[in-house]
């Protein structure tokens, strides 16, 4: 895990009942996950298009994450201008952001993290994506390192923020709902 202020990863750990608790060595920060899976179901977003500060936004329908109940969206973009990563009638994008979650293919981004909400425009990285570090262990998919990325700075860390771990059924389903709008 990082560390949630200095983002040095924080190397040791204790382990009470299925919560994990952290000590960063740097700074003195304190932070805690669960262990236990959490649920993830999909929601639709939905951009309006017209006019933008001169120019035409183009309407989208996306896909949104909602885990242990909570819209990704909202905690990760606020009101940023961004989409969920799977596209309403962008088939073969939606196909390899699906593999990249489900570990069947690598992230193309240079930090391996797999690309959560994207510019709505032309979900290049360039124009800034919020994304996570996605693997498996245990049985469980995990999310986490999130951050905000463009491809020509460092990432933003978002700190205090997940792991979330996932049952491989519910997640893997989650997935192919959203890949299919």
């Amino acid at each position: 895990m990082k560390c949630g202020e200095c983002f040095q990863e924080v190397g040791e750990s204790e382990i009470v009942d299925d919560v994990e608790y952290f000590v960063c060595g740097n700074c003195g920060w304190s932070g805690s996950t669960t262990l236990k899976p959490v649920p993830i179901s999909v929601a639709v977003l939905h951009r309006k298009g017209g006019a933008a500060g001169g120019g035409s936004a183009a309407e989208r329908f996306s896909s949104d994450f909602v885990v242990d109940g909570q819209s990704l969206f909202q905690i990760l973009a606020g009101s940023g201008d961004v989409m969920g990563c799977f596209v309403s009638g962008e088939k073969v994008f939606n196909e390899r952001i699906r593999d990249q979650l489900l570990l069947k293919l690598a992230s193309d981004v240079p930090s391996g993290r797999v690309l959560l909400y994207v510019c709505p425009e032309c979900t290049d990285i360039g124009c800034g994506a919020f994304g996570c570090v996605v693997k498996k262990e245990r049985d469980l998919y995990i999310w986490e390192s999130f951050a905000y990325e463009n491809g020509y700075e460092s990432p933003r860390i978002v700190g205090s923020f997940g792991p979330f771990r996932f049952l491989p059924e519910q997640y893997e389903s989650a997935i192919s709902i959203a890949s299919a709008l």
